[in-house]
């Protein structure tokens, strides 16, 4: 501002003495407002160092530069994946710069995937979990494959909106069968995921003719994949996590058995000709059986 000749400093508050007529001149520099909407730390103005994300002032026609990080992480096991940028509307996909000449005010939003780090496992309707062979997962982000367990990068939502986003159980497979169910997953936290499936347990008992258990026989279940094998404990049993569906068990320590098994139902008994414990206690009986033999005989 310029009055009578002499330049205003104080921009915002002229105090002048009128002695006659004046001349005051204003010449107005115009700013536009740049309004950056983004999560904390993914954005920046080239070879600035304000803050984003926030409005800014920026001269009329000054070219001001947009940096966008393509990837931020936010922990050990999350982070976050450039997704979109929106300027005025209008969607520029995922550009890691952008150059503006500011002629109006500007809105640019930068939308990001906030992901996690998970490990897929397998679970049953009864419980039952297993490492899977293999994994698919789809949303409308897109596709991801987890092999033998390994971790994968699920995406929970997308900043702009927190829309939730939901992972179909595309293929699911166990010990090379096919066990997809028709379901939905989210991912909530970092860690393991549940992969609802068509597997379940299979207990199997072991006894002998006798009813006495089987401990250390050796246990097989074959079924289309092929095999999963087992040890049973002190008390002859063993619990197994198989594909549902049909197939073949065997059991051996003295003897052996085998036969057909469907699962579900998750129980089956497997009956061999004797237990360690049968001879055992047969063995401990004999020298009492001498003992009272011989007592017999003395008194007789």
């Amino acid at each position: 501002i310029t009055i009578g000749g002499t330049r205003v400093i104080t921009l915002w508050n002229a105090t002048f003495t009128v002695h006659g007529p004046i001349e005051m001149h204003v010449l107005w520099t115009v700013k536009y407002a740049l309004d950056v909407s983004s999560p904390a730390g993914v954005v920046s103005i080239r070879n600035s160092s304000l803050p984003l994300p926030a409005t800014v002032f920026v001269e009329e026609g000054e070219k001001i530069t947009l940096d966008f990080k393509s990837v931020q992480l936010t922990g050990d096991t999350s982070r976050l994946v450039l997704y979109d940028v929106i300027v005025d509307n209008r969607s520029l996909g995922p550009i890691t710069s952008l150059e503006i000449e500011m002629r109006k005010p500007v809105s640019v939003i930068a939308v990001y995937r906030d992901q996690i780090l998970v490990w897929p496992k397998l679970r049953g309707q009864d419980g039952s979990v297993a490492d899977p062979d293999l994994v698919v997962l789809r949303s409308d982000l897109g596709e991801v494959v987890s092999k033998e367990g390994k971790a994968v990068w699920l995406d929970r939502y997308l900043t702009l909106g927190l829309r939730s986003i939901e992972w179909k159980v595309v293929k699911a497979v166990y010990k090379g069968v096919d066990v997809t169910v028709d379901a939905t997953v989210r991912a909530g936290e970092s860690g393991t995921i549940a992969i609802p499936s068509e597997i379940s347990y299979l207990t199997i008992r072991v006894r002998d003719v006798l009813g006495m258990p089987v401990p250390f026989a050796n246990v097989i279940y074959s079924g289309p994949g092929g095999e999963v094998k087992s040890t049973t404990d002190y008390l002859g049993a063993t619990r197994l996590v198989v594909p549902n569906g049909q197939g073949r068990l065997s059991a051996g320590l003295i003897g052996a058995s085998e036969g057909d098994v469907s699962v579900p139902p998750g129980e089956h008994v497997v009956v061999l000709p004797v237990s360690p414990y049968t001879i055992a206690l047969f063995a401990s009986a004999i020298p009492l059986t001498k003992k009272v033999v011989g007592r017999w005989r003395l008194r007789s």
